[in-house]
């Protein structure tokens, strides 16, 4: 009920922050005509997002023993560092937000509360700056169980936040910002490092019938050399060599209606980059009128990046996140734990598949279509994840009541 009343809280503030963000020139806080400081525009946006955040960040702060990490990893290990019998576990980046917290107070809620407000705070600014549709985006931060995992995995999900901004600045073509972040996100959870392939990647224009095409050719090669991979991973990964040495995080990970929904979301592009793509000023999308013939040769075609803009390089890199979910999902049973690792790559999808439904024009019904195709594919996964208990969250539990 506690998950239920914040969410619904937070929705309904969301709701209204679309308008302001068109009136601050798309949630842009560099151009404007006098000093940010004085804009009471800017202050109004500024005000309805942190109200947006509120009431899911209190009940993120005020949680006990939520999880099935909370007293299994972060507890213990705050604890550890507070009395000096700390052994090496952590990222260095974490250990050191853990021996801040530890250096003020020895109560590890306050390290929980932190990661709460880091966390959530950044996914909350940064889906000003990069969502086209802030509502829809906060719906599915919720809706595709990202929240849920990241009041568990705290770790990750404080890595996964950094990274919004890193792409960010990606999709601005700012690689060195991009690198940096990302390394930044590593020293929180060492699986944010995988996200570095994005800067070598992203110079690979494929369509994304190309990327459909070299997921199934990827599923038959790991089927027929898996074996000699997980061997190289576990050279080239001491995290994986770990695993191994445990037993731990071996065979599949991830269910096939997870593995169900990732194809869906990748036909929903296809179908998106069968609409004739972009226009070629990739403001919307525009019916296409030439034969199957010619679509499936353009569909094959590579992008044409450099004279697009932003709006080119964010699709490019919207369809390289989702090839890289169903590269990872095919290394499902042979890369241990590799629902840790699709997790960094799914994190940013309330925002990009929004985004990439919302170049249609408003009055366009393929918009609303598949607004709610969207949300009723990744509410059937919620409903099903919810039902199986992933994550251990429910239910819910405060300070309060402890």
């Amino acid at each position: 009920m506690a998950y239920l009343i914040a969410i619904s809280m937070s929705l309904l503030v969301a709701a209204f922050v679309p308008r302001l963000i068109e009136e601050n020139q798309h949630g842009t806080f560099l151009l404007v005509k006098q000093p940010w400081y004085k804009d009471t525009k800017k202050w109004q946006l500024i005000g309805l997002v942190s109200l947006s955040a509120l009431p899911i960040l209190l009940i993120s702060c005020f949680r006990y023993g939520v999880g099935t990490d909370y007293f299994h990893t972060y507890v213990p290990q705050f604890l550890s560092i507070v009395n000096g019998s700390y052994t090496h576990y952590y990222e260095p980046g974490f250990y050191l937000l853990n021996l801040l917290v530890a250096s003020l107070t020895s109560d590890p809620q306050w390290l929980i509360a932190l990661c709460a407000l880091l966390t959530l705070g950044l996914v909350y600014v940064v889906t000003v700056f990069l969502s086209d549709n802030y509502f829809i985006s906060i719906l599915l931060f919720y809706l595709t169980y990202t929240y849920f995992v990241s009041i568990n995995n705290i770790r990750q999900a404080l890595a996964s936040a950094i990274l919004l901004p890193a792409l960010y600045f990606l999709v601005r073509k700012k690689k060195i910002a991009f690198v940096l972040l990302t390394i930044l996100a590593g020293t929180m959870h060492q699986s944010a490092y995988y996200f570095l392939i994005m800067a070598v990647l992203d110079l690979l224009p494929l369509s994304q019938l190309s990327y459909l095409l070299i997921n199934l050719g990827f599923y038959i090669f790991i089927k027929l050399l898996g074996k000699r991979i997980l061997a190289l991973l576990a050279l080239l990964i001491p995290r994986v060599q770990m695993y191994l040495n445990q037993g731990v995080y071996l065979g599949k990970t991830i269910g096939k209606l997870y593995l169900g929904v990732q194809i869906a979301i990748s036909l929903i592009y296809l179908y998106l980059e069968y609409q004739q793509c972009f226009n070629r000023d990739l403001t919307q999308f525009s019916y296409n009128k030439s034969s199957f013939k010619s679509q499936l040769v353009g569909m094959l075609q590579l992008d044409d990046r450099q004279k697009l803009g932003n709006s080119a390089e964010e699709w490019a890199i919207a369809k390289l996140l989702q090839w890289m979910i169903l590269i990872v999902c095919a290394m499902d049973g042979i890369l241990p734990a590799t629902y840790r690792v699709v997790r960094i790559f799914t994190y940013a999808q309330f925002i990009f598949i929004p985004n990439a439904i919302s170049k249609f024009e408003r009055d366009d019904k393929r918009r609303l279509i598949l607004y709610i195709l969207v949300i009723v594919i990744f509410g059937i996964l919620f409903v099903h994840d919810f039902a199986m208990g992933f994550e251990q969250v429910y239910p819910y539990k405060s300070i309060f009541n402890h």
